[in-house]
């Protein structure tokens, strides 16, 4: 059989295990977010309860903040998606970047 899709990239989300979470995001190539695009990340199994950070887009840099309250109710091992979608297309389009599990780590690895 033909696999008529590639796989989506595998990663861990390294979260700290104390203090806020910090990330920014840009494309390889350096080109700019397009209009209405959005960038966020999926936490929790697919089709339960999943929490979602949405990064903030300014023209070729998304960044994203997370209090250290919220890093904290995030459990090791949960899966994640960072996600690519944009809302002002029809239909939506939600693309998978990057796929993996959470793992929390301390600041000195």
């Amino acid at each position: 059989m033909v696999d008529i899709r590639r796989p989506t990239p595998m990663g861990n989300l390294n979260l700290p295990t104390v203090g806020d979470f910090t990330i920014s995001y840009e494309f390889a190539d350096g080109s700019m977010f397009p209009d209405g695009a959005e960038l966020y990340i999926l936490i929790g199994r697919a089709g339960g309860i999943q929490t979602r950070w949405d990064f903030v887009i300014d023209s070729a840099t998304a960044s994203l903040k997370v209090e250290s309250e919220e890093v904290l109710s995030i459990k090791p091992e949960e899966p994640f998606w960072l996600m690519l979608g944009d809302s002002t297309s029809t239909p939506t389009t939600e693309l998978e970047i990057l796929t993996g599990r959470v793992k929390k780590v301390n600041a000195n690895g």
